[in-house]
């Protein structure tokens, strides 16, 4: 049986546009911001910075840039503490970010997962602890990547876990 290739892009988009919509409705369900207000960021360069970003009133809630990526398969988390330079996250984590404004950078949260697994979320730590204070609360990998040529502690969260204690954070649960 042949591929029909035109239909593979198509697909492809379609899967990530509902990640992005999962996405949507948690940070909506988390912290009680209305779904209309999580959209494409602005563009810097012709290029969106991420893929979603909350705006308007509700921009304090969550002042992050999201990248999300949602895969068949990759090989599994422990690849960050094997090789935290070269694993598949960290690369598409600077792969977007290098499409940002050096300011924003450190902004920037990449929010993925893979079929029937769950939705986890890496960010520079020091933007996992504004926006949750104690990350002692919740299970948190760190690692030490070199990010343009610095080594820069990233952490590797649940995505969910990191919501709800940022509703906790902004006294919402």
């Amino acid at each position: 049986m042949a591929v029909n290739w035109s239909k593979v892009g198509k697909k492809s988009r379609r899967k990530g546009k509902n990640f992005q919509n999962t996405i949507k409705d948690l940070i909506s369900d988390y912290l009680d911001i209305p779904v209309e207000y999580i959209d494409q960021p602005i563009e810097w360069g012709g290029q969106p910075l991420g893929d979603l970003f909350v705006v308007g009133r509700f921009y304090d809630k969550l002042p992050i840039f999201i990248e999300a990526k949602k895969r068949e398969t990759f090989k599994g988390i422990y690849q960050v503490l094997v090789n935290p330079n070269s694993n598949i996250f960290m690369k598409w984590w600077l792969k977007t970010s290098m499409e940002m404004p050096e300011n924003e950078r450190l902004n920037l949260m990449l929010v993925f997962s893979r079929n029937h697994f769950p939705i986890f979320s890496l960010l520079p730590s020091e933007k996992l602890y504004y926006l949750i204070d104690d990350i002692s609360q919740i299970p948190n990998l760190e690692f030490k990547p070199n990010v343009y040529d610095v080594e820069v502690p990233f952490s590797m969260v649940l995505f969910k876990d990191l919501l709800i204690k940022r509703g906790e954070k902004l006294g919402l649960s």
